[in-house]
């Protein structure tokens, strides 16, 4: 047993605190017995309290991806002796899928109660872009293809009526005046929407169409909101608007680099405008100058790439003032420009991790930050998780197996885990054995 004396001064009526250092061994229960002397009083206690092993078990984590057919990837786990026995454990989460727990999470775009022509635009542009994804995927609980198509097809017929001047209104109404950047925003998902063969109002998709080229023509938005939006709003929609032009087949080269180098020598922070800008140079046609500037974009963009324990985002530091986008929107659009754009980016789906981690329940924030993660997440799963997954898998703590299993899109996630003991001090292995089509996900912690 351990025994410590301390003395202290103590003033008549006075109390103070005494610490004594404790070290809790390996039990269910602790005794102690404290006892207090002063001159020819003394008196003391004896408690016996339980031991409650804080559950915390996490010291490393780690997110990985293995695409090949047939892989063996080892990581080596570095175990200190500070271990808990029943508490210290290796825990593994393998999946086929980077989706794994969205089945069934896209109806809110379905049920939501859209108001104004963003949120009517933004519930339809994943179902827009996402249709075959969302179908195999079954992201909408017992809906066919013909419902996804009757719920966009419902709304673009409400697009004309806010349509008024030279652009689109938020609301209708007699004293609104029209959006710059949801002319922009309402011209791409009309644009998105006849390119997946929807009919849309050809008469209002033209203008919107004259309208936003005439911003990425001439660098201006409408003149209203120069005045009244910080000037990070007005190059984030001349950027967009460029994409969208590019979109249809217009490439303003001279402006696009004006645009750029206004970003680059006074808004420098402004990624959102920078993935835009990247995304309309792709739909150049090819040339030396193409070349260089998506490679010098890609740069700027990867420069603002922050990294925490098993996922990845993308830093908006701009002087947004009332209209904004937050750090989800940014990095949501960022990775789709990388995607889309065909840039070699090796950590997109710690990107992918992030977004999801980023939900608020089964959602995003707002309706906007639902339309553009959706459209980067459909974008990846296109790239990468488009056929079906089989492949077996085996995990394995140096030469003991912690999971044997076939993957498929029916087994779409399976959990193990190993508990650490003393003769696990060192160096150890942790092994994953791929053989079949399909990716693997996987999280490691201890």
């Amino acid at each position: 047993s351990l025994s410590i004396v301390k003395e202290i001064t103590l003033n008549n009526g006075g109390s103070t605190e005494v610490l004594f250092p404790v070290i809790a061994t390996n039990g269910e229960t602790a005794t102690y017995v404290l006892k207090a002397k002063a001159g020819g009083h003394t008196d003391g206690i004896t408690d016996t309290i339980p031991i409650k092993a804080p559950d915390i078990y996490e010291t490393v984590s780690m997110y990985g991806r293995i695409t090949k057919q047939e892989d063996d990837v080892k990581h080596s786990l570095n175990i200190s002796k500070n271990i808990i026995p029943d508490v210290s454990k290796i825990n593994v989460f393998v999946s086929p899928s980077a989706f794994s727990e969205l089945k069934g999470s896209l109806d809110y775009l379905v049920e939501y109660p859209y108001g104004c022509l963003e949120q009517k635009a933004s519930k339809i542009l994943p179902l827009i872009l996402g249709e075959d994804v969302i179908l195999q995927k079954g992201l909408l609980k017992g809906k066919s293809r013909q419902d996804l198509r009757t719920n966009v097809a419902k709304i673009l017929e409400e697009f004309p009526a806010y349509f008024k001047n030279e652009g689109f209104l938020y609301w209708t109404g007699e004293y609104q005046t029209p959006s710059s950047y949801l002319t922009v925003y309402a011209t791409f998902v009309l644009t998105m929407a006849k390119k997946r063969g929807y009919s849309v109002d050809n008469s209002v998709f033209k203008k919107g169409l004259e309208t936003t080229k005439r911003f990425a023509t001439k660098s201006t938005i409408f003149k209203n909101e120069e005045d009244w939006y910080s000037t990070y709003y007005k190059f984030l929609t001349l950027s967009f608007a460029h994409y969208v032009a590019a979109l249809n087949g217009i490439t303003i080269e001279s402006e696009w680099k004006l645009v750029y180098s206004t970003l680059n020598s006074k808004y420098d922070y402004l990624n959102s405008g920078y993935a835009f800008l990247l995304k309309a140079l792709s739909l150049y046609p090819a040339s030396s100058f193409k070349q260089f500037m998506i490679k010098e974009v890609s740069e700027k963009l990867f420069s603002s790439m922050r990294s925490e324990s098993g996922y990845v985002y993308f830093d908006d530091v701009s002087d947004w003032g009332y209209f904004y986008y937050d750090n989800v929107i940014t990095t949501a659009l960022i990775l789709q420009a990388l995607l889309e754009s065909g840039i070699h980016f090796e950590n997109d789906f710690k990107v992918v991790n992030y977004l999801l981690q980023q939900r608020k329940g089964y959602a995003w924030l707002n309706t906007h930050s639902n339309a553009y993660v959706w459209w980067a997440l459909n974008t990846y799963l296109v790239k990468y998780e488009k056929e079906k997954p089989e492949f077996n898998l085996k995990v394995l703590f140096n030469t003991k197996e912690l999971l044997s299993q076939l993957m498929n899109s029916e087994n779409v996630s399976y959990a193990t885990n190993y508990n650490i003991t003393p003769s696990d001090f060192g160096t150890q292995s942790l092994q994953f054995l791929k053989t079949g089509k399909g990716i693997l996900y996987y999280t490691m912690r201890y």
